[in-house]
């Protein structure tokens, strides 16, 4: 695969920095999960209008079908808003999913006010506004510390991402190596757990998250 192939994978204007293998917006569904309420059924009947319409997002007459569906369950809201957002950004449709995901980062903002805040972040970034998403990204740096590894190395990488697509070459050289040093890559990626999640995440994409930092830190340092 050539490196631009790669970029066009995991770039900004792709959406697959948002938290790597772990959607951002399906943070959204693993905070609420399921809850109680809806019968069986009930959830099959949704389950099965949510897969005829992810096949084919685009298609109004699933997605009405899908909404219509939810009208009568209102309980599962909760675990489809995110899903919902997360499918229609994906299929470049973001001012539709923009309602659903204001209403995840609300819920989120009582249940895990840091990852409502990086969801935040990436619809800045589906706005293009990355100067606005770094800002955001930085700050979220500073409130994780180190308590949540996960979320804290997945903003690293979104901070490396973000300083390239502002041509900042400095900041991006800077937040790979950070990235690095948390994940303790020395000599190329750790065997630890996080080190592998991360790699996993981006194989799944057919991507080799390791090979393309270690091409743009030498395409950093020859430029």
């Amino acid at each position: 695969m050539e490196i631009d192939d790669i970029w066009v994978k995991i770039g900004v204007y792709k959406k697959e920095i948002w938290i790597g293998g772990a959607s951002l917006l399906a943070v959204g569904a693993l905070v609420f999960g399921l809850g109680s309420g809806p019968t069986y059924r009930e959830y099959l009947n949704t389950e099965l209008a949510f897969a005829k319409w992810e096949a084919s997002p685009g298609n109004s007459e699933l997605f009405q079908e899908l909404s219509r569906v939810l009208k009568k369950t209102p309980e599962l809201k909760d675990k489809y808003d995110a899903r919902i957002a997360q499918k229609l950004i994906e299929a470049n449709l973001s001012d539709k999913a923009l309602p659903y995901a204001e209403r995840v980062i609300a819920r989120l903002q009582e249940e895990s006010p840091l990852h409502a805040l990086f969801v935040e972040t990436t619809l800045m970034i589906e706005k293009k506004a990355f100067q606005e998403a770094l800002e955001s990204a930085m700050s979220l740096k500073e409130k994780i510390g180190t308590d949540d590894s996960v979320l804290y190395a997945h903003n690293l990488l979104r901070i490396a991402f973000l300083q390239q697509a502002l041509e900042n070459g400095p900041g991006e050289m800077a937040a790979w190596r950070d990235f690095e040093d948390f994940l303790e890559w020395k000599n190329g990626p750790s065997e630890s757990i996080l080190s592998q999640e991360m790699i996993q995440s981006y194989q799944d994409r057919d991507v080799d998250l390791a090979h393309y930092i270690a091409y743009r830190k030498v395409s950093l340092s020859q430029g």
